[in-house]
């Protein structure tokens, strides 16, 4: 495969997605306007179409752009995995048990980039989004015990312009929605019990809730968290970013 450097393919990639999503889906975002554009962060985000990741990606103003993270499967195929390497992507297992991809996350935190990982570890087959991956929510109290931000991402739309089995997008508007950093202080100064746990996962699922139009809340009795097994969460995307001085190493999250 030719020699070609990864900003050019990731700028071409983030532009047309770009160009494609605001023609053919009005794509909008709410970002505050002082969003931190650089520095190590985790983003949560929902997750219940293919379009997520290039939602998103356009959306999220760090620089460099977000790369798109792959199953490990795609990778068979060798343009595909060109186009991964000169990404960036940590190449994630979708059998719920990736230990390793759990480690990418933390790594690529640790070296300064920027990583969005879906709240729920996979992606929704309904749109509603469900019960927080318990692997994620500590992966989130351990950031922010680490001055690592954490913060929160939505998008609107896309299940309906994408859903599970469709297999070209049908025409809706697609809106994308990050947070400010979350205060997670009152619960980084302790060892994390399960109580914490489902106190940080009841928190973060409220907000994100609240940021959802009704057809994508939670339905009523979802549980707040996972079964406590391990099932790493799936990466949604992930960006280069210059590691903020002074942020303490991420290689013991979990």
């Amino acid at each position: 495969m030719p020699s070609v450097p990864p900003s050019l393919v990731q700028n071409v990639v983030r532009g047309l997605s770009g160009a494609y999503m605001r023609t053919f889906h009005q794509l909008t975002t709410d970002v505050p306007a002082d969003f931190p554009r650089s520095g190590p962060m985790l983003a949560i985000v929902n997750h219940s179409s293919h379009m997520d990741a290039a939602a998103y990606a356009v959306a999220d103003p760090s620089r460099p752009p977000a790369v798109v993270i792959v199953k490990e499967s795609l990778l068979r195929t060798p343009v595909v995995r060109w186009f991964v390497a000169k990404w960036g992507a940590i190449p994630v297992s979708r059998d719920g048990h990736d230990v390793a991809a759990l480690r990418g996350i933390v790594g690529a935190l640790r070296q300064g980039k920027r990583v969005a990982v879906a709240a729920e570890g996979t992606r929704s087959r309904t749109g509603h989004l469900g019960p927080l991956n318990r692997v994620l929510v500590k992966l989130a109290i351990d950031m922010a015990r680490r001055d690592i931000p954490v913060v929160l991402g939505v998008t609107i739309g896309t299940y309906q312009v994408l859903p599970p089995g469709a297999i070209l997008p049908r025409p809706g508007k697609v809106r994308v929605s990050i947070t400010m950093p979350l205060d997670l202080s009152p619960w980084t100064g302790r060892k994390v019990t399960d109580a914490d746990l489902e106190e940080v996962g009841a928190f973060i699922q409220r907000r994100m809730a609240a940021m959802l139009p009704p057809e994508q809340r939670p339905v009523p009795g979802t549980p707040v968290l996972t079964p406590p097994v391990l099932t790493p969460p799936v990466v949604v995307a992930a960006s280069s970013s210059d590691a903020t001085p002074g942020t303490r190493p991420a290689d013991a999250a979990v």
